[in-house]
C-alpha cells in the first residue's frame, strides 16, 4: 500500500507542477506544497531514513499506518483545493505575464512607508534591548506584546512582497536589509519568509522567476533556515551574539535535514499523531474558524482541545484531518474558491491584489503547521481587502459619475 501511495505521490507531484507552469495560476502552488510535503516524507520514511529524525521524537509516537492516512487527507486537500481554484471560469488568474509586460506599482513612498511600519511594530512588540541581545531563545526577563506581533505577522508578509517593485536598487537594498537583520536578531524561522515572499514579489512584477534573483534566495533560505535552527539552543542571542556566531562558527549544513524535518517531517507525522490519539472536538473547530475577536470568543477552551503536545498546538490541516473527509474537503475546496474569487476580480485594478497575492503564500505555507484559527484570519483579511476595494471603487465611481 505504500508503495501505490508513494507513486501516486509523484505523479500527482509532476501533474501539479506542470498545471502550475501551463495554467498561470497561483493557486496551484498549494497542491504543489503538500505534495511535495508528502512525497518528501514519505520517501524519508519508507524508501530512505531522513525524514526519521522529527522534534519531540514524533515518529517514534505514531504508526506507519497512520503516516499513510495522513498522506491520504494531504492529497483530498490538494485536490479539492485544486478543483475549488479550477471551476471559477469566469476570469482566469494570470499570473504569469510576458516578459515584455512588467508590473509597476507607482506608490513607491507607500511601499517603505509599509516596510518601515513593519520594522517599527516588530521591534516595539519583541522589545529593542531583548532583539540586541538576550539570554535564550526568548528572554524570560523581557515581556513580549503578543497583540503587536500577530499584527507584525499579519503585514509581514504584504510588505516582504512589495520590496521587490521599490525602484531605486539602493533603497531595496537597505529595506531587505534592515527587515533581514530585524529577523535574524529574533532566531525565528520567521527568517526564511523574506527570501521566499521576495521570489514571490520579484515574480509578480517581472511576470518570470529572474534565474539569479531566485537561486540567491532560495540559498538565502536553505542557509537562513539552518542558522536559526544552529544557534537556537545557544546561550546568547540577539543581533549581536548571532552575528558573532555566524563569524565564529559559520554554518553547520548537518541542521538542513533538521530544518527541512521540521517544516514537513513534523507537520505531517503531527496529522498522523494527531488522527491516532486526539479526538475531534467540533465546539472547538467552529470557535477556530469564528472571525470575531478573541475576547468574545473561548479561545482558552480552543487552545485546550487543539493541543497536540505542550508546545505544539494543533495545526489546521491536522485538525482537518481529525474531523474527516466532509470538513476537509469544504474547507479547501471553499478557501480556493475565495481566494480565485478575489484574485479574479482584483487583478489589473489594484496593487492590493499584491497584498493578496502575498496573504495566499503565508496562509499556503502556514496552512501545515499553524492552527486554523490562526490560519483563517488570512482568508478573512482576505475578504476584507477585497470588500474594502470594491468598496472604495464603487465609491468613487458614484462619485465621478
Amino acid at each position: 500500500m505504500a508503495n501505490i501511495v508513494i507513486i501516486l505521490s509523484y505523479i500527482l507531484f509532476v501533474f501539479f507542477v506542470y498545471k502550475l507552469l501551463k495554467s498561470n495560476n497561483l493557486l496551484v502552488l498549494l497542491p504543489v506544497y503538500y505534495l511535495f510535503t508528502v512525497t518528501y516524507v514519505l520517501t524519508g520514511v519508507f524508501y530512505l531514513d531522513y525524514a526519521k529524525d522529527t522534534p519531540f521524537n514524533m515518529y517514534e509516537l505514531v504508526s506507519e499506518k497512520a503516516i499513510l492516512k495522513s498522506s491520504y487527507y494531504y492529497i483530498l486537500a490538494s485536490l479539492l483545493f485544486y478543483l475549488g481554484c479550477s471551476l471559477f471560469k469566469q476570469n482566469k488568474i494570470e499570473t504569469f505575464l510576458s516578459r515584455s509586460r512588467q508590473l509597476d506599482i507607482p506608490y513607491q513612498k507607500l511601499i517603505v512607508f509599509i516596510c518601515f511600519l513593519t520594522f517599527i511594530i516588530f521591534v516595539s512588540s519583541y522589545g529593542f534591548e531583548p532583539l540586541l541581545h538576550r539570554e535564550g531563545y526568548i528572554s524570560q526577563y523581557h515581556d513580549r506584546n503578543k497583540i503587536g506581533l500577530i499584527v507584525f505577522y499579519i503585514i509581514a508578509p504584504i510588505s516582504f512582497v512589495l520590496i521587490p517593485f521599490l525602484r531605486r536598487r539602493i533603497t531595496k537594498y537597505i529595506v531587505y536589509t534592515i527587515l533581514f537583520m530585524m529577523l535574524m536578531s529574533s532566531s525565528s524561522r520567521f527568517l526564511v519568509m523574506l527570501p521566499f515572499l521576495y521570489i514571490v514579489g520579484s515574480y509578480l512584477r517581472y511576470g518570470y522567476f529572474k534565474l539569479f534573483t531566485s537561486l540567491f534566495h532560495l540559498m538565502i533560505v536553505v542557509f537562513g533556515l539552518i542558522f536559526v535552527l544552529q544557534i537556537r539552543y545557544y546561550t546568547y542571542q540577539g543581533l549581536i551574539p548571532n552575528i558573532n556566531s555566524f563569524f565564529s562558527k559559520g554554518i553547520d549544513p548537518d541542521y538542513l535535514f533538521t530544518g527541512l524535518n521540521y517544516a514537513f517531517s513534523f507537520s505531517l507525522m503531527g496529522t498522523a499523531y494527531v488522527i491516532e490519539n486526539i479526538p475531534f472536538d467540533f465546539n472547538g473547530f467552529l470557535i477556530g474558524i469564528n472571525p470575531m475577536p478573541s475576547r468574545y470568543l473561548n479561545i482558552s477552551y480552543m487552545l485546550q482541545v487543539q493541543e497536540m503536545l505542550p508546545t505544539a498546538p494543533i495545526s489546521a490541516i491536522s485538525l482537518l484531518s481529525q474531523s474527516g473527509v466532509v470538513l476537509t474537503s469544504l474547507f479547501y475546496f471553499l478557501s480556493a474558491y475565495i481566494f480565485s474569487f478575489i484574485f479574479s476580480r482584483m487583478k489589473g485594478e489594484t496593487p492590493l491584489y499584491y497584498v493578496v497575492a502575498g496573504l495566499f503564500i503565508i496562509f499556503m505555507l502556514f496552512s501545515i503547521q499553524y492552527n486554523i484559527r490562526g490560519l483563517t484570519r488570512f482568508l478573512y483579511i482576505s475578504i476584507f481587502i477585497f470588500l474594502m476595494h470594491k468598496f472604495v471603487f464603487k465609491y468613487k465611481f458614484v462619485f465621478r459619475r
